[in-house]
C-alpha cells in the first residue's frame, strides 16, 4: 500500500475503496466472462485473472492497514496510560516539594527559638 501523509484512519479508508472498486470491477469482469462462450475471449478471461490478483493484493493492504490500525490505537493507549502515570508522578513530586519546603520552614523556626533560648540562658548566666 503507498505511504501516504495522512493518518492511519485515512491509510483504511484509502485501502478499503480502492479494494471496494476493484471488487466491483472483478465483478464486473466476472458477470462479462459468463456471457454464453461465444463471446468469451482470451482477452476477457486475463482480464478477469488480473483483476482477481489486484483484488487479492489489495485485500492483504486491506488487511495491513487493519492491523496497523490496531497497533496504533493499542500504542495509543498505553501512551495515554504512560502520560496519566507521569502527570501522577508530577504532582507526587511538587506535594514532596511542598512538604520539604515546610518542613524546612519548620527546621529554621526551631532553630531560631534555641537560639533565643541559647542567648537568654548565657544572658541570665552573666
Amino acid at each position: 500500500m503507498p505511504q501516504m501523509g495522512g493518518s492511519i484512519r485515512e491509510e483504511v479508508e484509502v485501502a478499503l475503496h480502492e479494494h471496494r472498486f476493484l471488487v466491483t470491477k472483478l465483478l464486473e469482469s466476472l458477470n462479462t466472462a459468463s456471457l454464453p462462450p461465444s463471446t468469451i475471449t482470451a482477452m476477457r478471461l486475463r482480464t478477469v485473472n488480473e483483476t482477481f490478483n489486484k483484488v487479492l493484493e489489495k485485500d492483504r493492504d486491506l488487511l495491513t492497514a487493519v492491523k496497523k490500525l490496531a497497533r496504533h490505537q493499542v500504542a495509543q493507549k498505553e501512551l495515554l496510560r504512560i502520560e496519566k502515570e507521569v502527570e501522577n508522578k508530577k504532582q507526587k513530586v511538587v506535594q514532596y516539594a511542598a512538604q520539604l519546603r515546610r518542613s524546612q520552614e519548620d527546621i529554621a523556626n526551631v532553630l531560631r527559638k534555641h537560639r533565643v533560648v541559647l542567648q537568654n540562658a548565657k544572658q541570665k548566666s552573666k
